[in-house]
């Protein structure tokens, strides 16, 4: 399978809270229910982690994140955010 065909989760049991900022931009406070650890979002941060649900590939979220954002990533920076998850326990 290619790698823009893999999928890849976010875990459900997280728990995600929308924390603004005193600046007014969204910020989501993700806590590790297991290890204790708060991990903190932006908004685009948060949207990819929501496509991450199993059932997209990085070639759909790619295109899903240019349709809401406007901005074009790379395969390969999703595949690198994928694996920044997956060390951090996400």
């Amino acid at each position: 399978m290619a790698q823009s065909q893999c999928v890849a989760e976010f875990r459900g049991d997280l728990d995600v809270v929308l924390a603004p900022s005193r600046h007014g931009l969204d910020n989501y406070l993700v806590k590790d229910p297991l290890s204790g650890k708060t991990f903190n979002f932006g908004k685009e941060e948060h949207y990819l982690c929501e496509l991450l649900n199993g059932n997209n590939s990085l070639s759909e979220v790619r295109l899903k994140f240019k349709e809401r954002f406007g901005l074009d990533i790379e395969i390969a920076q999703l595949e690198a955010f994928v694996h920044q998850l997956g060390a951090q326990g996400l």
